[in-house]
């Protein structure tokens, strides 16, 4: 776990791959067949990880027919006590939407972004290196307009990151914060003002 997750995270989502498997084909690295047995060990290995670190686990149940809701970090992003629900491009994911609104309500949490229009694929395109530092990545699956309505949440500045690798259409998957100056990053995955900005 980098330092910069480290600071931030008190409690952690996680859903555990119940139905997991490969049913459909909406990124480059999709395909093979799932070994469930395998995946939910590797599931269960982490968790205890992460709680080793002091984190709180929550979990939520996977529901039939939503193979990708174990990847939950995409469901959306919190800033203090809002949540700002996503709103999934592809067909395949948009059944996942109404289980985290169902889900966060029923913890007290308010939501914010069950009815705009703009695409949004929570922590798949949008982290924080720090409480003041949000970094937001656009292009492939989340709007650019989106982060408009998501800095009302708090004081903090945003960091417009365009995406434009078809292998890299989340921003997790090529950048990453280590500490509040220091971060991981796959460069050919950005344009080139993203790249100037990031330098």
């Amino acid at each position: 776990m980098s330092r910069a997750a480290g600071q931030l995270l008190k409690r952690v989502l996680m859903c555990p791959p119940k139905h997991f498997t490969v049913e459909y084909n909406i990124n480059p690295w999709m395909g093979g067949v799932v070994d469930k047995e395998k995946a939910m060990d590797q599931w269960n290995s982490l968790k205890n990880v992460i709680e080793k670190e002091g984190v709180q686990v929550l979990t939520m149940e996977q529901q039939k027919g939503l193979p990708d809701q174990v990847f939950v970090c995409n469901a959306g992003l919190f800033h203090n006590d809002r949540f700002y629900l996503s709103k999934f491009r592809h067909p395949e994911r948009t059944g996942e939407q109404e289980h985290y609104l169902k889900w966060m309500k029923a913890q007290g949490i308010r939501v914010l972004g069950d009815d705009y229009p703009e695409y949004f694929e929570g922590g798949g395109d949008a982290v924080f290196s720090d409480p003041k530092t949000l970094w937001a990545g656009f292009g492939p699956r989340s709007a650019k307009e989106v982060y408009k309505r998501i800095s009302t949440m708090g004081n903090f500045e945003t960091v417009i990151c365009e995406l434009i690798h078809p292998n890299f259409y989340h921003l997790d998957t090529c950048f990453t914060p280590v500490d509040q100056t220091t971060a991981l990053w796959y460069p050919p995955a950005f344009s080139e003002n993203t790249k100037k900005e990031l330098l």
